[in-house]
């Protein structure tokens, strides 16, 4: 049985406190262990009602952060170990769900099927992470849609545009997907 909780009055009080104040658009707890930060913020759902999360992130170059969902009381529901921090997509680490009591109900480990591999993807993400990767090229159909949607005005564009383009969508939307990093 985890033990694993989340505060939830503390939360609320937080909230609460931000609003008081004036900082409305405040709606996430930051704290820090060491350079490690950790995020809680509460989720609202039709399908899950509300819930709350906590994200430790650990300091760069980690490429992994853990992710706890909790219910409406503060009792665990699921917990990741390792999740990816950028835009690739996919399932890794070890992910636990829990019943109603905190008794661990499923496990399932997405490493096993990188492991059949002999480069690892940690390995992968780790390499790319320190690399000065540069966009050169950009296929034809994703060219077709950037125009469409994002650079009308533009016949020819060219990749430092687009990234251009991202940078302002991420300032923004700033709150929602924090600040855009773009390597030197």
């Amino acid at each position: 049985m985890s033990t694993e909780h989340f505060n939830v009055n503390s939360f609320k009080n937080y909230q609460t406190a931000q609003e008081k104040s004036g900082n409305i658009g405040s709606t996430e707890r930051l704290t820090f262990n060491g350079q490690t930060v950790i995020k809680e913020y509460s989720l609202i759902s039709s399908e899950n009602g509300i819930e709350y999360a906590k994200e430790t992130i650990p300091p760069i170059p980690s490429l992994f952060y853990s992710l706890i969902i909790y219910d409406e009381q503060g009792k665990i529901k699921s917990s990741i170990d390792k999740v990816f921090i950028g835009v690739f997509d996919f399932e890794y680490g070890k992910h636990n769900f829990y019943d109603k009591e905190g008794y661990l109900t499923k496990q399932i480990y997405y490493n096993k099927q990188f492991d059949v591999v002999e480069l690892k993807v940690e390995d992968v993400l780790n390499f790319l992470s320190k690399e000065d990767i540069q966009i050169t090229k950009i296929d034809s159909t994703i060219e077709k849609d950037l125009k469409d949607k994002w650079l009308l005005n533009n016949v020819n564009f060219t990749p430092k545009m687009v990234l251009d383009k991202i940078q302002e969508f991420f300032l923004e939307t700033k709150e929602e997907r924090g600040t855009f990093e773009k390597k030197s």
